[in-house]
């Protein structure tokens, strides 16, 4: 996480990003959480959090804003 987490909130300490850019990263999040948990391409992305306890990406920008 703490290699992945400030390039992938790059700036979002002073914007705000749109849908579409939030949707974007929390594809990219779920590939890093299976990418530390090794789980498969089928398993739930709620399953992935609590298995990689990586927090979700919306949580993430709340916290740098």
């Amino acid at each position: 996480m703490s290699l992945v987490a400030p390039i992938l909130l790059y700036g979002a300490d002073h914007f705000t990003p749109g849908v579409g850019a939030i949707a974007r990263l929390n594809t990219f999040w779920h590939t890093v959480q299976r990418w530390t948990t090794n789980c498969f391409s089928a398993t739930p992305t709620g399953i992935l959090a609590l298995e990689s306890c990586l927090p979700p990406v919306a949580h993430l920008i709340s916290q740098r804003q």
